[in-house]
C-alpha cells in the first residue's frame, strides 16, 4: 500500500520530546502539518495499527523494551522504519528516547525534518 502525502498521515507525537518552550509551537506545527493526531495509549496496538496501514507514523518520547522492541520488529519485518531522532542507535534493550517510526525511510527523513525544532 502506498504511503500517504505527509498532510494526509495519521499518527501520534509525544510533545515531550521537545523543550518546554518548543513545544506550544511544535503543537500548532503538527496540527496543521498532519491530518490527525491522536494517541492510542497503548504502544503495542499503535505498531500494529501501523503495520496495517491505519496509522502511519508516532514519535515516542520513552517507552520500555517491552513497549517498543516487538512492535519496531513486526513493523520492520513488514517495510517500516524506526530510528531514534537524536541519533543514537536504536537497541532493542535500551529504553528507548524520541523514537521515531514510519512507513519507510523516505518519509521517515521526511518526518524527522518536520519534527525537528527550528
Amino acid at each position: 500500500q502506498s504511503t500517504p502525502e505527509i498532510s494526509s498521515m495519521v499518527g501520534q507525537i509525544s510533545l515531550n520530546c521537545f523543550e518546554p518552550g518548543q513545544r506550544p509551537a511544535m503543537k500548532e506545527k503538527c496540527e496543521t502539518t498532519f491530518q490527525t493526531l491522536s494517541n492510542l495509549r497503548c504502544a503495542g496496538h499503535d505498531f500494529v495499527s501501523q503495520t496495517l496501514g491505519e496509522r502511519h507514523f508516532a514519535l515516542y518520547n520513552r517507552i520500555w523494551m517491552w513497549d517498543h522492541a516487538p512492535g519496531v520488529l513486526i513493523l520492520q519485518e513488514a517495510g517500516g522504519y524506526v530510528e531514534r531522532m537524536d541519533d543514537t542507535p536504536y537497541r532493542p534493550i535500551d529504553r528507548a528516547y524520541k523514537l521515531l517510526t514510519a512507513p519507510d525511510k523516505d518519509t521517515w527523513m521526511t518526518l524527522k525534518d518536520v519534527l525537528t525544532p527550528a
